[in-house]
């Protein structure tokens, strides 16, 4: 496997999770059209006859959680005032007015805390569901699904015989520097604009990048990792050095994804005790 040739970094997940459930928004906004309106008259009509505040949590909720947290702020600000407007109602004169601003005040502060909590919950699993997918610090593809699309890929190009090349990048920082996150983000960036929008860029350690290019012969692949590595270095060559491996697959017989990283690893070695400012070229398989 591919994972046996490099160790999973922090940034993988190895929990699948599917996305999480809603009933989406115009179902949604059905929901909250209809079931909103009906208990504010249900609690117009009950009185003080028992209370509604428990059920004011359900469209807090629909709203917190297909919505955002700005939606379920407004609909907690809007049950909490009519609560309020409702005790003031049905308030005796022997019942003191403290009282009801007691009431309405805490009623209030626990809708607009339970959809705070709603949707901070929504955004929460849907960042983890995101980042199944995509590194949190560099927005590149994740190890694990890079490893999918490798495989895929390789499968694709043995059974059609097309070409496809791997290039793995490694960032090597000088002694006085620090492979930070904006530093990371910064290094992905410089990637990108190097590439073709189609060229998947993915994070697979903490100090290493992979570009899957499909379609891309050796001189092709070559190219792009010359253009890449220039790119880098005219960007940080104060601050890292590169190092860069390049792997074509030509269409001929069977190709491993585990063997393309191997070899992917190997050409990085090598390229360290290239000359400066060269690419080792590429190895074919």
């Amino acid at each position: 496997m591919i994972a046996a040739a490099m160790a999973l970094s922090a940034n993988d997940h190895d929990l699948r999770l599917a996305p999480p459930w809603t009933i989406g928004p115009r179902a949604g906004m059905v929901l909250l059209t209809l079931l909103l309106p009906a208990m504010l008259v249900l609690e117009w009509s009950s009185k003080q006859a028992f209370s509604l505040s428990v059920f004011y949590l359900c469209p807090i909720a629909l709203a917190a959680w297909n919505f955002g947290r700005g939606a379920g702020f407004a609909i907690a600000g809007m049950s909490g005032a009519y609560s309020a407007f409702v005790a003031e109602s049905v308030r005796t004169a022997a019942e003191p007015i403290s009282q009801v601003y007691w009431q309405s005040a805490s009623t209030l502060a626990v809708f607009l805390i339970f959809a705070f909590v709603i949707a901070h919950h929504r955004h929460f699993i849907d960042r983890v569901a995101t980042h199944g997918r995509i590194d949190s610090e560099t927005g590149a593809t994740s190890r694990r699904e890079f490893d999918q699309l490798l495989r895929n890929e390789a499968w694709r190009a043995a059974r059609y015989k097309r070409p496809m090349a791997l290039v793995l990048l490694e960032v090597v920082p000088r002694k006085a520097e620090e492979l930070d996150a904006g530093r990371l983000e910064s290094i992905a960036n410089t990637i990108r604009r190097a590439v073709q929008e189609f060229d998947c860029l993915a994070r697979v350690a903490d100090n290493r990048f992979a570009l899957l290019l499909v379609e891309h012969k050796v001189e092709d692949a070559n190219a792009v990792a010359a253009r890449v590595a220039e790119a880098l270095r005219g960007a940080f060559a104060a601050r890292f050095d590169f190092r860069v491996g390049v792997v074509c697959y030509i269409g001929h017989g069977h190709v491993s994804p585990a063997k393309l990283m191997i070899m992917a690893n190997d050409q990085v070695r090598l390229d360290a005790n290239s000359p400066k400012g060269k690419i080792a070229p590429a190895a074919v398989v």
